[in-house]
């Protein structure tokens, strides 16, 4: 059963990654179907997929920002690829992301294990709760 906590908690989290990416910061995913679940969520910064690309060319375009978010799933590839990227950039800008990932994944875990799942496990638990903040549940249907 869902709690009302894990919803807030979740919910808090979600609204971060707004502000983070309102003020610019790059979310790296792994491809377009999670990049449309955060979209659904009301992300509208950019967003930087793998799928198709050398990890080295996107660290490389990492390097250029401030700060950046890796939101690779959870699973056993995506750990692979967000550890491949912490160590191509070396010490450079990753404590944010390492931290968000790290507070993201134990929030997640207990939902979905992958980004594209996220969008659909909110509005559930969204719905589970009775509360209403970031998405309704019509926009689960364009999913």
């Amino acid at each position: 059963m869902f709690s009302n906590n894990l919803f807030d908690e979740l919910d808090q989290l979600i609204s971060m990654l707004k502000m983070f990416s309102e003020s610019g910061v790059p979310i790296i995913v792994e491809g377009y179907k999670d990049e449309r679940s955060l979209r659904t969520l009301g992300i509208s910064g950019p967003v930087l997929k793998l799928s198709g690309k050398n990890l080295l060319e996107i660290a490389e375009e990492l390097a250029q920002f401030d700060n950046f978010l890796i939101l690779t799933d959870f699973d056993r590839k995506g750990q692979e690829l967000a550890s491949r990227i912490f160590r191509y950039l070396g010490r450079r800008k990753v404590d944010l992301t390492q931290s968000f990932r790290r507070r993201f994944k134990n929030l997640t875990s207990r939902i979905t294990c992958d980004i594209e799942g996220l969008a659909s496990s909110y509005i559930t638990l969204q719905n589970k709760t009775g509360k209403n903040t970031l998405v309704n549940s019509k926009t689960l249907h364009r999913l």
